[in-house]
C-alpha cells in the first residue's frame, strides 16, 4: 500500500481479476432469481457507486448536492422503507463517506482525522439539538414522525465533516468545486425552461406561480421560487461574481460570463427580494474588500459591463413590449418596491412582512419559557390558524425557528459556528496565492453572510435543500485554508 488503503485493489493480476469478474457475475445471476430485475440493477448501480465513491469521494458528496439540492423535489427523492421509517437515499451515502474516513483512520498508519475551529460549535448545535428533541420526545411533548423530518435537516450540516477528512489533494477540490457549478448551471437551464412554458406547465418542485408586486399582476412574468435548487443559485450566483472578476481575463473568462449570465438569469427568476438584496450587498463588499491586482481587475470587469449595458438597456427602451423587455422592467419594479414610499406605508409587500407577525407573538413566549432546551426539533409551537396559516410547526425567520426548537443555548452553538466560518473566511482568503482558488474562496463566505441575512426572512436554516450546501461551502473553505495557506496545518 503506498498512498492509500485501497492500492492493493488495484494491483490484482489478470488471473484473479478473472476470478472476481466470474465470481461477482455468479453472485447476481444468482440474486436476480431471488429479487426482480429493478432492484438488481439498483444494487449493481449502488456497488459501482461505492466503488467510485471509494476512489473519488467527492463523487458522493457531489450525488448528495445532486438528490437534495438541485432539481429534485424533496417528495421525489428516492427512499428506502425500513420498518415504520424511511431513509432517503442521500443518507446512505453520508453514511458511507463518514464509514469510509473512519475506517480509512483505523487502518491507514499515515492517515489523520482533520480538525479545524469550526468542529467544535458544530458538534456541539447538533449535539444540543438531539439532546432537546429526545427530552421532548421522553417527556411525551413530541412524536417521533414529528422530529423527522427537523433532525434529517440538521444532519445534513455533518457533511461537513467527510468534506474536510476526504477532499485531501487539489484534484478532488477541483472536481468538487466545478461539480457544484456543474449543478448550478443545470438547475438554472430547468428554471429558464420552466420560466418559458409558465404556470401552465409546471415541472418543478416548489412555487411556479404568476408574479404580483405592490398589487400589480404581471400575468405573462413567471416566478419560480422555494425549489430544491434556490441555494446552489443564490450561493453560485455570488460565487461566481467573485470568482470571474478578480481572476486573470482569459477566452475561459468569456465562458464563464455566460454560464454566470445563466445562472443570474435564473437566480432573477425566483423573484425573491430577500435573496436579491443579499447578493447585491454582499458583491458590494466584495467590491470593497478586494485590493491590488484584484481590485484592477474588478474594476476593468465592471467597466466592460457597464459599456456592454446599453446594449441591453436601449433595446428595452425601444421595444417595452418584448417579453425580454417585460421580464427586465418586471425585476427592476420587484426590486425597487422593496424600498419604495408605497411599500413602507402600507403595501402588499409590507402585508406579506407584517402577516407573519403572529409567529413571533407566539415564538417569544416559548424562547422566554424554554429559553435552555427550546421545544425540541419539530415540536409544534402554536396552534393552527384557521385562513391564516395550516402548519402549528413553521416559522418564516430561521433564526428564530432555531431558537424555539433548541432553546437560546443551541443558538448560540449555531451562532458561534457561522460568526466562526465568516471571520475565518475574511481572514484567510488575502493569503491564498491562486487568484481563481481565492475568488471561490472570497465567494464562499460572501455567500455565507448572505444565507445568515436571508434566514432573517426565510426559513433557511432549517430547509432540506440549504443544510447541504452550507456545509459544502463551510468545508470547502477549510479544505482550501489546509491545501493552499502557508503554514496552515490542522488544529
Amino acid at each position: 500500500m503506498k498512498d492509500s488503503l485501497f492500492f492493493s485493489l488495484r494491483t490484482f493480476d489478470q488471473t484473479t481479476q478473472l476470478i472476481i469478474a466470474i465470481a461477482c457475475g455468479v453472485l447476481f445471476g444468482a440474486i436476480s432469481l431471488l429479487i426482480t430485475p429493478l432492484w438488481t440493477l439498483v444494487i449493481l448501480l449502488g456497488l459501482v457507486s461505492v466503488i467510485a465513491t471509494i476512489k473519488r469521494p467527492e463523487l458522493g458528496i457531489l450525488a448528495v448536492l445532486a438528490l437534495l439540492s438541485s432539481v429534485v423535489g424533496y417528495n421525489k427523492i428516492p427512499v428506502i422503507n425500513i420498518g415504520p421509517g424511511r431513509l432517503y437515499i442521500t443518507e446512505p451515502i453520508v453514511i458511507g463517506l463518514f464509514l469510509l474516513f473512519l475506517v480509512r483512520w483505523l487502518l491507514e498508519p499515515d492517515f489523520k482525522l482533520a480538525h479545524t475551529p469550526l468542529d467544535l460549535p458544530l458538534l456541539l448545535f447538533y449535539g444540543w439539538a438531539i439532546l432537546s428533541t429526545a427530552i421532548a420526545l421522553l417527556q411525551s411533548q413530541l412524536a417521533i414522525e414529528q422530529m423527522i423530518p427537523e433532525v434529517r435537516t440538521v444532519s445534513y450540516y455533518l457533511l461537513f465533516f467527510p468534506i474536510i477528512n476526504l477532499i485531501l489533494k487539489e484534484r478532488n477540490l477541483k472536481l468538487l468545486i466545478e461539480g457544484f457549478f456543474f449543478l448550478a448551471t443545470l438547475v438554472s437551464i430547468m428554471v429558464i425552461v420552466q420560466y418559458v412554458f409558465g404556470v401552465t406547465a409546471p415541472f418543478l418542485s416548489g412555487r411556479v406561480e404568476t408574479l404580483v408586486t405592490v398589487k400589480r399582476v404581471y400575468g405573462d412574468i413567471t416566478r419560480i421560487t422555494d425549489i430544491a435548487g434556490e441555494g446552489i443559485l443564490t450561493v453560485a450566483v455570488i460565487t461566481k461574481f467573485v470568482t470571474m472578476f478578480i481572476s486573470k481575463p482569459r477566452f475561459r473568462s468569456w465562458l464563464e460570463i455566460i454560464q454566470w449570465l445563466t445562472i443570474t438569469t435564473a437566480f432573477i427568476m425566483n423573484f425573491n427580494r430577500a435573496h436579491w438584496i443579499a447578493g447585491i450587498g454582499v458583491g458590494l463588499l466584495a467590491v470593497i474588500l478586494v485590493k491590488g491586482i484584484d481590485r484592477q481587475r474588478f474594476i476593468t470587469w465592471i467597466i466592460t459591463f457597464l459599456l456592454l449595458l446599453p446594449l441591453v438597456y436601449v433595446p428595452v427602451i425601444i421595444n417595452p413590449d418584448t417579453k425580454v423587455s417585460r421580464f427586465i422592467t418586471a425585476s427592476l419594479n420587484r426590486l425597487s418596491s422593496s424600498i419604495s414610499n408605497e411599500q413602507l406605508s402600507g403595501s402588499r409587500h409590507v402585508s406579506t412582512l407584517t402577516q407573519r407577525n403572529f409567529e413571533y407573538q407566539y415564538a417569544f413566549p416559548e424562547i422566554m419559557s424554554h429559553p435552555l432546551l427550546g421545544l425540541g426539533l419539530g415540536a409544534n409551537y402554536r396552534p393552527k390558524l384557521a385562513g391564516i396559516a395550516t402548519s402549528s410547526y413553521w416559522i418564516h425567520n430561521g433564526h428564530v425557528w432555531i431558537m424555539v426548537k433548541t432553546g437560546l443555548v443551541g443558538y448560540f452553538f449555531l451562532m458561534w459556528f457561522c460568526i466562526a466560518r465568516i471571520v475565518r473566511g475574511f481572514k484567510y482568503w488575502r493569503l491564498i496565492p491562486d487568484s481563481r482558488m481565492r475568488g471561490y474562496f472570497l465567494g464562499f463566505t460572501l455567500s455565507f453572510l448572505g444565507f445568515m441575512v436571508i434566514a432573517t426572512l426565510h426559513t433557511s436554516f432549517m430547509a432540506l435543500f440549504w443544510a447541504p450546501v452550507i456545509a459544502l461551502s463551510s468545508g470547502v473553505s477549510e479544505v482550501m485554508i489546509k491545501l493552499y495557506v502557508p503554514n496552515q496545518k490542522p488544529a
